[in-house]
């Protein structure tokens, strides 16, 4: 069942993550590649912050050629950044699944932007200094029509998906200045 179709990426990610074993755990799309020390250099991060939740790199972004487009540096984690959509996180290393425990898991019925809805479940629980960035890039993505990202067509999606996700986000939350900061946004 883990090659059977999917209904988004959601649901492929989350088939993934229920077979994860391991104590860290590296996410890639289809468009994605790990550079070629990326495993070795992200074990060493591991070592160094036993702490972190997430140890990241940047992400090389690359047209259909492979051609460089940009290097697309990882942002420093901030929960409020990120549920006003400022800061997108990227997947370019490897998640502590020791720590994250209960909380490694995606939202299958999200067709898009799982990793919105994890992160704020993951924001919610660790601190900021648990999202370690470093300065190397650990994979390469492609940046044209052939990734969903870059297609103008999947962008309503992804508003209804995130739109979703905040709503249930601000429902389940007490008064707080977090919850009226995200409100006002």
């Amino acid at each position: 069942d883990l090659s059977a179709p999917d209904s988004g990426i959601g649901q492929a990610y989350a088939r993934g993550l229920e077979h994860c074993q391991g104590d860290y755990v590296c996410m890639l799309a289809a468009d994605e590649r790990l550079e070629h020390d990326a495993l070795e250099t992200a074990i060493q991060w591991c070592r160094k912050r036993p702490d972190a939740v997430f140890v990241n790199g940047s992400v090389r972004l690359v047209d259909a050629h492979g051609a460089t487009e940009q290097i697309f540096p990882s942002p420093h984690f901030n929960l409020l950044d990120h549920l006003t959509c400022e800061v997108v996180l990227a997947f370019a290393g490897l998640l502590n699944r020791r720590l994250l425990g209960a909380d490694l898991w995606y939202d299958a019925t999200l067709k898009t932007c799982p990793d919105y809805d994890f992160w704020i479940r993951v924001g919610q629980r660790f601190s900021a200094s648990q999202f370690v960035v470093f300065d190397a890039v650990f994979k390469t993505a492609l940046a044209d029509r052939n990734s969903m990202s870059f297609r103008i067509e999947s962008y309503e999606q992804f508003c209804r998906d995130k739109q979703l996700v905040l709503d249930r986000f601000i429902a389940t939350q007490p008064p707080s200045p977090l919850r009226e900061a995200v409100s006002l946004a």
